[in-house]
Order: structure tokens, then sequence, then C-alpha cells
């Protein structure tokens, strides 16, 4: 069984908070937009360039979630 993991980040300075995802693929790191689709809008091999990225457009981590898989 392996596991696996996503964040949530939020810009909570909207009237709406607007969300992303961060989660690790095969290659890094990816953030996804849930409000276009999933569509990719940053990919890296690092989590602090990740984190760096979000925290430049005033997103703020929200909850992390652990998923274990079969």
């Amino acid at each position: 069984m392996s596991t696996t993991w996503y964040e949530v980040w939020a810009n909570d300075g909207l009237d709406v908070p607007y969300i992303l995802i961060l989660r690790p693929t095969d290659r890094g790191l990816e953030i996804l937009e849930p409000a276009q689709g999933n569509r990719r809008v940053f990919s890296t091999e690092k989590f602090d360039e990740a984190k760096y990225w979000l925290g430049e457009d005033e997103f703020v981590f929200v909850a992390r979630k652990e998923i274990d898989e079969p």
C-alpha cells in the first residue's frame, strides 16, 4: 500500500476564497485550479518552489489530506 496526499490552498482575500490544489506527480509536484477543470497552473520538482509560488500569489495553506492507496 502506498500513501499519497494533496493540499488545499486558498486566496482568502476575496469575497469567495479562490482554491488551488497542490499534489505530487511522478515528476514532482503540480498545482491545479479546480475552478478551471483542474487545469495545471504550475509544476516543479521542489516542494519549496511550489510553496513559494503559492505564497507569492497570496495563497494560504488550508489543509492536507493523506490518501492510502492499495
